[in-house]
C-alpha cells in the first residue's frame, strides 16, 4: 500500500521507475534510503517475502539489539542531513503518552499512553532536539489513533510526526474520512514556513567576524 501511494503521488506507473532522488527533486521529500527502510520494516516486526508477483508480510519477534541498531542508524542519518526543515513521519510501532515532567518539552501533554518503544523514541527525540508533533495538540481520542486491530477492538497511536522546528508546527491530526485501504489511518500535519525566519536563523549561526586590533 505504501509503495502504491508513493507511485500514485509521484505520477509513476512502473515500479522499477521509482527512485528516491527523483521523488526528492519533484516534491522535496523522499523515503529514507533502502537500508533504513529495511531496518524500519524489521523494527516494527515484519519482513517482506516475495512469492511470485506478490509480497507478503510475515510477523517476527524482534530483539532489543535490532531496535537499538535502528535508532543508532536513524540518528546518524538525521545528523548527516543538513536540511533546515526536517520532518520524520512513519509507523514506528511506538506509543507516546503525556510528558513525565515539565522539563520534557520535546513531548507534549496530550499523548495517549506509553510503551517501551515509545520511551526509546522519546530518547531519540530528546537527543536530536526535535519535537513530537502528535502530543503537542489536544484532540479527542477518535482523532488520535492511527491503527486498529483487524477485529476493530484495539486502537493505537503508532504513527508519529517528528519535527525540528516547534513554532512552525500548527496542527497534527488524523483525517478520519480518508480511506487508505488498510487498518491504518492518514495522519496529517500542518506547518507554517517562513523564508525570512529561515534566513534569520542561519544568520545567527554564523561565526563572528574576526577583528584585528592594529594598535598592538
Amino acid at each position: 500500500m505504501e509503495t502504491k501511494m508513493l507511485r500514485w503521488t509521484a505520477g509513476i506507473t512502473r515500479l522499477d521507475r521509482v527512485r528516491n532522488e527523483s521523488v526528492r527533486q519533484r516534491f522535496g521529500v523522499t523515503p529514507i534510503f533502502e537500508k533504513m527502510r529495511e531496518a524500519r520494516l524489521q523494527w516494527y516486526g515484519h519482513v517482506l517475502r516475495a512469492k511470485g508477483d506478490t509480497v507478503r508480510k510475515t510477523g517476527l519477534n524482534l530483539d532489543v539489539p535490532e531496535v537499538e541498531a535502528f535508532y543508532v542508524e536513524l540518528e546518524k542519518f538525521y545528523k548527516e542531513d543538513h536540511t533546515f526543515y526536517k520532518v520524520i513521519v512513519g509507523d514506528l510501532n511506538a506509543k507516546i503518552g503525556p510528558r513525565w515532567s515539565p522539563e520534557e518539552l520535546h513531548i507534549g501533554i496530550h499523548g495517549l499512553e506509553w510503551n517501551e518503544q515509545g520511551e526509546r523514541l522519546s530518547e531519540f527525540i530528546m537527543l536530536t532536539k526535535t519535537i513530537h508533533g502528535n502530543s503537542q495538540f489536544q484532540k479527542p481520542p477518535s482523532l488520535r489513533w492511527t491503527w486498529k486491530s483487524p477485529c476493530g477492538q484495539f486502537h493505537n497511536e503508532v504513527d508519529h510526526i517528528i519535527f525540528n522546528r516547534k513554532y512552525c508546527l500548527t496542527d497534527v491530526s488524523v483525517v478520519p474520512n480518508f480511506y487508505t485501504g488498510s487498518d491504518y489511518r492518514l495522519l496529517r500535519a500542518r506547518f507554517r514556513y517562513s523564508r525570512q525566519g529561515e534566513k534569520a536563523m542561519k544568520f545567527k549561526k554564523r561565526s563572528p567576524r574576526t577583528t584585528i586590533n592594529w594598535d598592538l
